[in-house]
This record gives structure tokens, C-alpha cells and sequence, in this order.
């Protein structure tokens, strides 16, 4: 006699499965804005691996914060020798240089500024 699933535990599955999937897709997305490749976040399914892998993005220095470290320490010595540093070493684009004027007023892209 074949088992049927009851529409209880049908439901449950079907949103267990919508869950982990939603999560995966949130750990992927927080793994590559930390500088991670997205397949970590895949480890997260696996029962022990993930709580050494959780010690380890937890405790550890991210490779974003590493590269932002780089930049600023280059940006320092190069502007500590006189020089300014290239936009493209540095990883931001360099202000224009008005040379003491003031610089022009920005427009404001929020629609509760408007100016009259």
C-alpha cells in the first residue's frame, strides 16, 4: 500500500525548501559583498561544516577590509611623498580640483529637497 503525503507535511516541505533556497540567496549575496566567492555561502548547508566555516568569516579579517586597508596605506604614502594617488590604485575616483574656489552646488536627486 503506497504512502500518501498529507497536504501538512507537503506544506512544510515545500516551505522548508522555499526557506533554505531564500537564505542561500541571502548568503550568497552577503558572501560577495564581503569579498567572498558566492560558494561559501553553499557551505552554510552542510551541518558541521557550517559552523567552522561561520568561526571563520566571523573572526577573520574580510578580503574587502584587506583591500581597503591597501588602498588607504597607498593613498597615505603617496600623499605623505607629495604626490596624490592614482584613482585606479587607490579604488575611489579623485575630486576635481578648483584650486580654492568653491566648488559648484550639486543638484539633489531626493524629491523632498526641491529646490524652489
Amino acid at each position: 500500500m503506497p504512502k500518501t503525503v498529507t497536504p501538512e507535511v507537503a506544506g512544510f516541505i515545500f516551505f522548508a525548501l522555499a526557506l533554505m533556497v531564500l537564505a542561500t540567496v541571502g548568503g550568497m549575496r552577503v558572501a560577495t559583498k564581503a569579498g567572498y566567492p558566492a560558494w561559501v555561502s553553499l557551505l552554510f548547508l552542510l551541518p558541521v561544516v557550517d559552523l567552522v566555516v561561520l568561526l571563520v568569516v566571523a573572526f577573520s579579517k574580510w578580503p574587502v577590509e584587506r583591500r581597503l586597508e591597501q588602498a588607504t596605506r597607498y593613498r597615505a604614502s603617496a600623499q605623505s611623498l607629495g604626490g596624490l594617488a592614482s584613482p585606479a590604485l587607490a579604488g575611489r575616483a579623485q575630486e576635481p580640483s578648483y584650486w580654492g574656489r568653491p566648488q559648484p552646488a550639486r543638484p539633489s536627486w531626493d524629491p523632498l529637497k526641491v529646490r524652489l
